[in-house]
């Protein structure tokens, strides 16, 4: 997999931006932006806890980014309640996303990508949807990727240009 991961990244990043490009906030719309989400997570496991190529070709195509605007994109829709499982569900990805990246690619570049797109607006408007979610595990899921991720960013907010993206 290492030695065709631009090939996967870019597939997994050119679908993901067509989803966002077309998302509409209905039910089948969340499911899919879950989905495409869920495929550049999990490239991103590929070789941790190391700097794998995958996961250099998923920074270097600013898969932070999109995966952060996705979340965004999750956190601002309304659906039915029968289906706020799927944006809990993507928004524990992009937190999850973050967490791993923070873990193998220590620095402020990956931070201001994320929160000027704005993942934490997008983990805390998130929250509105846990009272309607019947499965434990989703909301222990969501609860544990948003507090590591949270924890992660403050740990970057002593750096004045994390601080000005945060502030604005």
């Amino acid at each position: 997999i290492d030695s065709d991961s631009d090939c996967y990244v870019s597939a997994a990043i050119s679908q993901l931006t067509r989803t966002l490009n077309t998302f509409n906030g209905s039910a089948s719309s969340c499911y899919d932006l879950t989905n495409d989400m869920d495929i550049v997570y999990f490239l991103s496991l590929h070789g941790e806890p190391t700097l794998s190529p995958i996961v250099r070709s998923l920074m270097d195509k600013g898969a932070m980014t999109h995966i952060c605007k996705a979340a965004v994109e999750l956190s601002q829709a309304s659906v039915a309640f029968n289906h706020a499982h799927h944006i809990l569900v993507g928004i524990t990805k992009a937190a999850g996303f973050l967490n791993i990246n923070a873990c193998v690619m220590p620095g402020r570049t990956w931070v201001i990508q994320a929160v000027k797109a704005g993942i934490i607006d997008a983990m805390i408007r998130s929250a509105r949807w846990i009272p309607l979610i019947p499965i434990p595990r989703v909301i222990q899921d969501f609860i544990g990727a948003v507090q590591d991720a949270l924890n992660r960013l403050s740990a970057y907010l002593v750096y004045r240009s994390v601080l000005r993206v945060t502030l604005k």
